[in-house]
């Protein structure tokens, strides 16, 4: 039994740390064309790229039964420092707010790398590989019973 966990976990932790590279990568491209842009805008677009995580985080990842061992690591890990919630379905206002943070984190890099089509193109790429990993890779070993992305 303990045989057969090991790889699961080392499957998981790889991509949900391989998805996050990736996110972080497509915001440092977004970042830099921003910068070049605008400084205003690299500078919101470092500010969103530090601190859109927390209300994903508080939000939705705070629910999540498995958060303490969380293959994303990083939300994971900011969760710890967050009180404990109970583990129900998320609400409306919990999911919309989630999607709000994750559109912002996306959406406002893209004024600056409009002008960049190889770049914009690249970012989302990477932000579309990120997710399918996730996806088909996380999504189905996930034990949160309640997470609207996992197929019951």
């Amino acid at each position: 039994m303990c045989l057969q966990q090991k790889p699961n976990q080392f499957r998981r932790n790889f991509f949900g740390i391989t998805s996050v590279i990736l996110i972080y990568t497509a915001l440092t491209i977004g970042i830099i064309f921003s910068l070049q842009h605008s400084l205003w805008l690299g500078i919101t677009c470092i500010a969103i790229s530090a601190f859109w995580l927390l209300p994903v985080a508080w939000l939705f990842c705070r629910k999540c039964p498995v958060r303490l061992n969380c293959p994303h690591v990083i939300l994971g890990s900011i969760t710890k420092t967050m009180p404990p919630t109970v583990i129900k379905p998320y609400s409306r206002f919990e999911l919309f707010g989630t999607l709000i943070a994750i559109l912002v984190f996306v959406i406002t890099p893209q004024y600056g790398l409009w002008p960049h089509k190889f770049w914009l193109l690249l970012f989302w790429i990477f932000i579309a590989i990120a997710a399918i990993m996730a996806r088909l890779g996380l999504c189905p070993t996930c034990e949160h019973k309640n997470c609207p992305f996992k197929n019951h």
